[in-house]
Parts: structure tokens; C-alpha cells; sequence
């Protein structure tokens, strides 16, 4: 399995493609993410430049190519990503519970029943492949834009390159049984969202609810959602990917009204601070200083809290304040490990915990911290 990597600083997204794909059919969509993410965009086996056993492509070989990948690259909390065949296999590996997944994301996933899977594998779909190899890459961009022409040109190409890089073999893929889906999906224990288009006639409205997965519907797309609406989709791997990003100036009113919750106060054991002196210590201290770095805490768009490092009396601190509204859902945790891990790798790192504040000091357990000293009213934990 080939791969490539954008960046190698940043959370990690492994973007897997489908059947007669490639990871450079991501291209649009990997640059709308590259900027805050580790885009990885491999080459399945069989594939563009992976290469192409004569057997092997089953999903539990594709599900066994990507866990290997995944800890070659030593990823940290990779979201997966992936549309069709991709999708299946994402599902897969995350139903295993055999890497520390921070998400996965299913775009038309190939959830088939039985009697689909048969009519698929006997269909003429592996003729038409055969067909598509003996054609010149310009012949079938010829072919896809008559027959796509709201698809951009060089999604079109990208796809035309990656048709003439498939193996026939891969189309093994395609023989059933498949995995069953329904058991899949009920083993995975990350969290998990299901993309469909509202043409799609893979994955129905009505099996989405059966399997109860949060799902987005995009509008005027079907199986080909990532090449029809890439912008789209982009924007929704974005809104639901990112958990820190940059702190703007509009944050700070809502870190004013969050540091004003009366339990925050209580279990912070931090009094809130008057509008004018918060204002002024975040833009006079927090954003100017050099030794201290900020991000915003987002959930799916809205701003959920701040997280900071700091430097004091020769240590480095760590600290975060998380808007009520958004408690007890795993945020904390999971901002805290992007935090040490991307953001802040100072080591050691230390933080305060009230005594009376059991949440938070879970959660600073499950980051890797350890108490190292108790005070009157405080605990101080420590990253080593």
C-alpha cells in the first residue's frame, strides 16, 4: 500500500478510496484539509503505485493493509475516511478496535445485502473494466465527461489515471459474502458519521436510520459523492474534524460568557472575571505572549472552550475551561490529546486540578498525567 503524506505535524485524516480509485482522486478534497490536517491518501492494493497481488482483496486484507499503514506511519488518533469500497473498509478496521481511532467517517459506504452483493459480482462490471483497459486515458475522458459533465476536469482525469492503474484482480473485492455491515457497524465504539447523497442508491435514508449512525445527507449527489460534491464534502470533514483551530477575536465573547457559568467557577475553583479586566487579560496577555499557546475548542463548528500552555516559575502548564452546554461528551479528552500531542509537546508538562473536580482530573488520566503532589485545595498532575 502506497501513501502519501501532506503533512506530518498536524492530526492525522487517512482518506481511503473506492473501487477503480486512487488516493490522488482526494486531490480537491485533500487540499481543503491539508492546512490543519496530516492528509494521508493511499493506494489500496491493486491500485494506482501499490502493488497488485494476484489475490488478497477480500476486506479483511484492505482492513489488514490499513491497520499496517497506520502503525508503520505511527499515527496518532487518525480519523479514517472512506467512500465505497473505502468506506467498508474503514468500517471494518474500526470495528476491530485495534487502533486508537479518534473517528471515522463513511462516505457511501458499500453496505449491501446479500442478494445486492450477488447481482453486483454477476453483473458486467469487471467486463466493463477489462473494456476500459484497452481504452486510451483521453478516450475515457471523453467518455466520463458525456457522461459527467457537471464533474470538474481534473477529477475527471484523476479518475481516467486511476482506472488505467487498476488491477482486474482488485475486483475480487466484489465477490461475496461481504462483512455484514449491520454486525460492523455495531461493533464500532468510535465516534462514526455516515455521508450519503440524496440520490445515492447504496446506502438509503431508510437504512441509515435503521443503523442508527449520525448522518449528513448532501443534496444533487449520488454513489459518486466525492467527485460530484467535493466542496461539499469538504466542508463537512472540516465542521466535523476539527477540534482545535486558532483563536479569533469573535472566541473571545464566548470564552466571557463560558468563564461565567457559576459551576464552571465552582469546579475550576476560579472566580470569573468582569468583562473589561477578562478582555484585557486575554488581548494584553494570553494572544501577545510568546511562550503561551492557544487554541479554541470547537464541536462541529461551535465554540465549545479554550485550551492554553503556559510557562511559570520554570514549569510548563497546561489548562482548559469547556463551556457547560458542552460536558460529559468525550471533548475534554479528546481536545486535551490533540492538544499534547500536535500543539504543545513540551514534556514535562504539568496541570492543576481542583480537588473537589473528579471530571477533570479523569480526564487528565486518560491524557497520560499523573498526580505527583496534593495540595489544600488542589492536585498537581504531570506528562512526563
Amino acid at each position: 500500500m502506497v501513501a502519501v503524506s501532506v503533512h506530518r505535524a498536524k492530526p492525522p485524516v487517512v482518506l481511503l478510496h473506492g473501487l477503480m480509485g486512487s488516493g490522488a482522486c482526494w486531490g480537491p478534497i485533500a487540499r481543503a484539509l491539508e492546512s490543519d490536517f496530516d492528509v494521508i491518501t493511499p493506494d489500496a492494493r491493486g491500485h494506482g503505485r501499490s502493488s497488485a497481488p494476484r489475490g488478497g482483496y477480500r476486506y479483511d486484507d484492505l482492513a489488514d493493509d490499513v491497520v499496517a499503514l497506520v502503525r508503520e506511519l505511527g499515527l496518532v488518533r487518525p480519523v479514517l475516511v472512506g467512500h465505497s469500497m473505502g468506506g467498508m473498509t474503514a468500517a471494518v478496521v474500526a470495528s476491530r478496535r485495534v487502533l486508537d481511532l479518534r473517528a471515522v467517517v463513511l462516505v457511501d459506504p458499500t453496505f449491501l445485502e446479500p442478494a445486492r452483493q450477488r447481482e453486483v459480482f454477476e453483473s458486467d462490471v469487471a467486463a466493463q473494466h477489462r473494456r476500459a483497459l484497452a481504452m486510451t486515458k483521453s478516450e475515457l475522458v471523453a467518455e466520463a465527461h458525456a457522461r459527467h459533465p457537471h464533474r470538474s476536469l481534473e477529477i475527471i482525469e484523476l479518475q481516467a489515471e486511476a482506472r488505467l492503474r487498476t488491477s482486474i484482480d482488485a475486483f475480487d473485492v466484489l465477490r461475496p459474502p461481504n462483512p455484514d455491515y449491520r454486525e460492523v457497524v455495531r461493533a464500532i465504539d468510535v465516534p462514526a458519521l455516515l455521508v450519503i447523497g440524496d440520490e445515492d442508491p447504496v446506502v438509503t435514508p431508510e437504512m441509515a436510520r435503521e443503523l442508527g449512525l449520525r448522518t449528513e445527507v448532501v443534496e444533487n449527489a449520488g454513489h459518486g459523492l466525492p467527485f460530484e460534491r467535493p466542496d461539499r464534502l469538504a466542508e463537512i470533514l472540516l465542521r466535523e474534524l476539527t477540534t482545535l483551530r486558532e483563536v479569533t477575536d469573535d472566541d473571545l465573547e464566548i470564552f466571557f460568557e463560558q468563564q461565567r457559568e457559576p459551576e464552571a467557577n465552582r469546579m475550576a475553583a476560579f472566580p470569573a472575571r468582569e468583562r473589561d479586566a477578562f478582555m484585557k487579560h486575554w488581548r494584553t496577555n494570553v494572544l501577545v505572549t510568546a511562550t503561551t499557546i492557544v487554541r479554541t475548542i470547537v464541536e462541529r463548528g461551535a465554540v465549545a472552550g479554550n485550551i492554553e500552555s503556559w510557562e511559570h516559575d520554570g514549569r510548563r502548564f497546561v489548562g482548559y475551561w469547556l463551556g457547560s452546554a458542552f460536558w460529559g461528551r468525550g471533548l475534554a479528552s479528546a481536545a486535551l490529546r490533540e492538544f499534547v500531542a500536535f500543539h504543545d509537546k513540551t514534556r514535562p508538562l504539568f496541570a492543576w486540578v481542583a480537588l473537589h473536580n473528579p471530571a477533570s482530573m479523569r480526564v487528565l488520566e486518560k491524557c497520560g498525567f499523573r498526580r505527583i503532589s496534593d495540595g489544600v485545595e488542589e492536585i498537581l498532575v504531570e506528562l512526563a
